[in-house]
């Protein structure tokens, strides 16, 4: 190999260096996407124990029944207001007003929910749930990834 092969080597080797390491301080999130949902990715972050799962699925269905109840709530109430669409010209503040309830209701199922989540942690695994709790508008927002600018 001749002197120019090998400097132009190395070059395109510290090149492609230079790019990884921007794109990787660069990416919001450096963790790889989870693919399990969010109850693998929970007991995955807390390192929960068998017993731990078990209580922590008796917790999602409590949590689930909660919230498709509020849902079913809300998307009856939206229902209306948009039918008085075609009623009248203003729309109802009444159903709006009972629409927020709701959402705060639901709000509040969400948070339980991950309070109880940390009720099942032991001392070791506290650490670890103050990580996920920083993370978990991002996590759960319907998105995997980090805020948009």
């Amino acid at each position: 190999m001749n002197k120019n092969k090998l400097i132009s080597t190395i070059a395109i080797c510290l090149l492609i260096s230079n790019l990884a390491l921007v794109a990787f301080i660069l990416l919001p999130n450096h963790r790889p996407p989870h693919n399990g949902g969010p109850r693998e990715l929970i007991i995955e972050r807390l390192h929960f124990d068998a017993a731990q799962i078990k209580e922590y699925d008796k917790l999602i269905v409590i949590h689930r029944d909660a919230i498709k109840s509020g849902n079913e709530k809300m998307g009856q109430l939206k229902n209306q207001l948009y039918l008085g669409i075609l009623q009248s010209s203003s729309p109802n503040d009444s159903l709006k007003n009972e629409i927020g309830k709701i959402q705060v209701e639901i709000e509040g199922i969400q948070l339980k929910h991950f309070e109880d989540i940390g009720k099942l942690c032991r001392a070791e695994q506290k650490e670890d749930f103050n990580n996920l709790v920083g993370e978990l508008a991002r996590l759960f927002n319907g998105r995997q990834e980090g805020p948009r600018p």
